[in-house]
């Protein structure tokens, strides 16, 4: 199905934040936890593909290859950058 005989694989990565106390959270927070996880993946988040839309997916994911590893820096990387983020876990859990 693919130019590449790729083939796409699922994972499920969660993120676990604290806020600055006595700071609110910005109305759009939830976005932005969302654009660090998609925008460091090698494709963006798509909830249900239809077949056509998976041979498009499958191969964007190929050409931007993201080791666990990586997404996982990447991702704490932007998130540590949040000035409204006082601490990100320790762990991520990336399956």
């Amino acid at each position: 199905m693919s130019e590449y005989s790729a083939h796409n694989q699922r994972g499920m990565l969660r993120i676990q934040v604290q806020g600055n106390p006595g700071e609110l959270l910005p109305s759009d927070w939830k976005e932005n936890l969302l654009d660090a996880a998609e925008s460091n993946a090698s494709s963006c988040l798509h909830p249900v593909l239809k077949r056509p839309d998976e041979k498009q997916v499958t191969e964007r994911a190929y050409e931007n290859p993201r080791f666990v590893e990586d997404v996982v820096r990447l991702v704490a990387a932007d998130l540590y950058e949040k000035h409204w983020i006082r601490k990100v876990d320790d762990y991520f859990t990336l399956i």
